[in-house]
């Protein structure tokens, strides 16, 4: 079980009040008293009549026994920030924070309570996540028809063609080019035979073509 106290508007930064939160937190009470009696903190006395408030809550409205309290949680956070100003030379203005702190004390006398509040983040996460009716419209009709997932449509994979394997080439055995034989420049004997006969056949054509056309005398007689 716990019990708390809080305070308003301390005339602290917060800064300076967390540092003596610090010194009593998770400690048992009468350790926290002493520690707080002996810091010379301007925080150190708010938070000591703090400290008294939430043990008479403890005892007197929820009936726990002060022996076993001990402070389960301390908390120095940022309240109003009053704006003055100084006046410096040539007529310029500088501004002065005046911040305060609201201070709150837990106390607790089950040593196991944290591990109780974790688990039961736990469970409220836990049912968060199974009412949960999505984001995406398929999430939320897949939710109404009573299904907790959907099954995600899986794409059409496009069959690679396979490797070929490699055959071990047989070497052949290199084979030395030859060099072509280029033709000899040298000069044949000519055949005077068939050079006659060629001279021979040539003028028997000639003398044809000439004897089929008609003379210039013969048209005239």
């Amino acid at each position: 079980m716990q019990a708390k106290a809080s305070q308003a508007n301390i005339h602290v930064s917060p800064r300076k009040a967390k540092l003596v939160c610090d010194l009593i937190k998770n400690r048992p009470v009468t350790e926290a008293l002493t520690i707080l009696e002996n810091t010379h903190k301007k925080t150190a006395i708010f938070l000591k009549k703090l400290l008294h408030q939430a043990i008479a809550n403890a005892t007197n409205n929820h009936a726990m026994q002060a022996d076993k309290l001990y402070v389960y949680t301390v908390v120095a956070n940022q309240g109003s920030t009053l704006k003055r100003t100084m006046p410096r030379a040539k007529g310029s203005a500088d501004l002065i924070r005046k911040r305060h702190t609201h201070l709150k004390i837990v106390l607790s006398d089950d040593q196991n309570e944290r591990k109780k509040e974790i688990d039961a983040i736990k469970k409220r996460i836990k049912k968060r996540a199974t009412n949960n009716k999505g984001y995406s419209a398929k999430q939320r009709a897949a939710n109404e028809k009573g299904l907790k997932t959907v099954e995600k449509t899986k794409k059409a994979k496009v069959s690679k063609p396979e490797p070929k394997k490699e055959v071990a080439k047989v070497s052949k055995p290199v084979s030395k080019v030859q060099p072509k034989k280029e033709p000899s420049k040298e000069t044949k004997p000519v055949n005077n035979a068939k050079v006659k006969s060629s001279v021979s056949n040539k003028s028997k054509i000639t003398s044809k073509s000439t004897s089929k056309k008609p003379t210039s005398s013969t048209k005239a007689k």
